[in-house]
């Protein structure tokens, strides 16, 4: 579960990143339910947020479901026959 979380976090940090260069350029930016954000940060972590959160989360549960039914091959029981 760490891996997962380190990715998840390592692939927000470079989407936020690359989203303050970009919407520098369309400054300010309109977002509806939210308003004007006319700050690049600001508008970068609410929009990478709005689909990454959920995208971990739905990782998580996948691996927690799929943990137990792979255990054998993570330890590598199925190689000792």
């Amino acid at each position: 579960f760490p891996a997962i979380l380190i990715g998840c976090l390592g692939r927000f940090a470079i989407h936020h990143l690359s989203g303050i260069t970009i919407y520098k350029i369309l400054v300010p930016t309109e977002v509806s339910g939210f308003g004007v954000f006319s700050n690049p940060h600001l508008y970068s972590l609410v929009y990478n947020s709005v689909y990454m959160v959920p995208n971990t989360l739905i990782a998580l549960v996948i691996a927690s479901i799929l943990v137990m039914p792979m255990k054998k091959y993570f330890t590598g029981a199925d190689l000792l026959r």
